[in-house]
């Protein structure tokens, strides 16, 4: 059942890059393409080395770390001028992708040296231990921006496309990991469910994609559109800034309450 499961989603994301090309959208989002056909290779070859469990455990080691990668640089790609909402508004965050570079290369470093995953061969031990803290490390990345996603769906316009990236991705997180806590909780009592959470999640991923890009909705504002809505909201966070500090500075001074008289 999890291999038809990861065939069905083998097959939706080649026609979410047909979709794509269709739409030319791989040109505002070149990582995104990139992912997506980056994942039909790393999914049709793990299905080819998973009889040698040997061969499988070191194909599915090598390619997480580059799935980790391109899918954070595709959340970049959409949720970047968010980001800059959060920048203009806590200048302190600006630092915090600093952080998570190095929360990524430093976590697996320390878990593969110091907390090898089981007691068989250091090497392999080292490698699972390493490969799953890195994959761990992703998901709560993965998580954190679908989040933050939502927290500014109210303040923020996000276009279809990069709505539907975020929600794919952030489905996508919240199954695998929460499976993996389940996993590592309940052990084998939950393996059975646990084969499939994976695959399952990685169609239901595809899924949303899919509906997102779909050649049956519109096509979306060429990039200049983009761009400039991207400034309007960069604008109209500075302006929301400068205000703060303008009704602050009044407080201050106590002249809030006249120039509200005034107003009104």
């Amino acid at each position: 059942m999890d291999s038809v499961l990861s065939i069905l989603g083998l097959l939706l994301q080649a026609l979410l890059t047909v979709v794509i090309v269709y739409r030319r959208a791989y040109r505002a989002f070149p990582f995104f393409f990139t992912y997506a056909v980056y994942s039909i290779l790393t999914t049709f070859f793990r299905l080819w080395a998973k009889p040698s469990t040997v061969s499988f455990f070191l194909w599915y080691s090598v390619t997480e770390i580059f799935y980790g990668a391109f899918a954070l640089l595709a959340l970049q790609e959409a949720f970047g001028d968010a980001l800059e909402y959060y920048y203009e508004l806590y200048r302190w965050t600006r630092k915090i992708p600093w952080l998570i570079g190095f929360a990524l290369i430093g976590i697996p470093l320390f878990w593969a040296l110091y907390r090898p995953y089981g007691r068989g061969d250091r090497f392999y031990a080292s490698l699972a231990s390493g490969t799953y803290s890195y994959v761990f490390c992703v998901r709560c990345l993965e998580i954190l921006i679908f989040l933050l996603y939502l927290s500014l769906r109210g303040r923020y316009n996000f276009r279809r496309y990069k709505a539907g990236i975020m929600a794919g991705f952030g489905m996508y997180a919240v199954i695998t990991l929460l499976a993996y806590v389940l996993h590592s909780y309940y052990g084998t009592r939950f393996e059975p469910l646990y084969r499939y959470t994976g695959p399952g999640a990685y169609f239901g991923e595809a899924t949303i994609w899919l509906m997102a890009f779909a050649p049956a909705q519109k096509p979306e504002p060429q990039t200049e559109t983009a761009e400039l809505d991207a400034q309007v909201d960069h604008a109209n966070v500075t302006l929301a800034r400068y205000s703060e500090t303008l009704r602050q500075i009044l407080r201050t001074l106590g002249l809030d309450r006249w120039i509200k008289f005034v107003i009104l």
